[in-house]
């Protein structure tokens, strides 16, 4: 089974100081990251996350005039 993350141990990955993580949640109600509520426990896949992350690399990348 893939490993599961929670919602704080996103926003530390990713580098976000935000308690409540009110970006990490407007992520995932556009559908750009995915994640589901095991009772009151905000989860995202760890493949999920990575996904977004090498996504965001590429699109900065590109605007930057990278291949």
């Amino acid at each position: 089974m893939e490993k599961l993350l929670t919602l704080q141990e996103v926003c530390e990955i990713l580098g976000v100081d935000d308690p409540k993580g009110r970006y990490v949640r407007d992520l995932r109600k556009k559908g750009i990251l995915i994640g589901a509520k095991f009772g009151r426990h905000l989860m995202f896949k760890e493949s999920s996350l990575n996904d977004f992350i090498e996504n965001q690399f590429e699109i900065q990348n590109k605007k930057m005039g990278g291949h």
